[in-house]
């Protein structure tokens, strides 16, 4: 087999296409019975999808028509090692909620919205 200047481009297009392909591993629903808020902007409560990048560990929230997004990155928490759950946590204070975590299985984001102190946590799981 012979290189040439148009495989070597090709090639290296495939590769490129490959790197920037979002494999998610799988999509958890969650049902968030009340408003709450994330860097500053105030989302509906609704059903939201959490989605994460296996090749990257990247977790991404999702509402259901897909008009707003919100990315984070995963590293190791406080769950078991085989944990299966995915949760999101929210700091409530008074009456207003803000997304504090979200947990993919054993790994966690890290805490989100710094600018809020709880006075409880409230946390939905998925499946619940």
């Amino acid at each position: 087999m012979r290189i040439t200047p148009r495989s070597i481009v090709l090639a290296s297009a495939v590769l490129a296409a490959a790197a920037f392909t979002t494999h998610a591993a799988a999509a958890e629903t969650l049902r968030v019975p009340f408003d709450f808020s994330v860097n500053g902007k105030i989302l509906p409560a609704g059903q939201y999808n959490v989605l994460r990048d296996s090749l990257a560990n990247f977790v991404r929230l999702v509402n259901a028509d897909a008009s707003q997004s919100y990315t984070w990155t995963l590293q190791p928490g406080d769950p078991a090692p085989t944990s299966t759950a995915v949760t999101m946590f929210f700091d409530k204070d008074g009456s207003s909620y803000s997304l504090r975590s979200i947990q993919y299985h054993a790994l966690t984001t890290a805490r989100i919205d710094k600018r809020h102190h709880e006075d409880s946590t409230v946390r939905i799981v998925s499946g619940q």
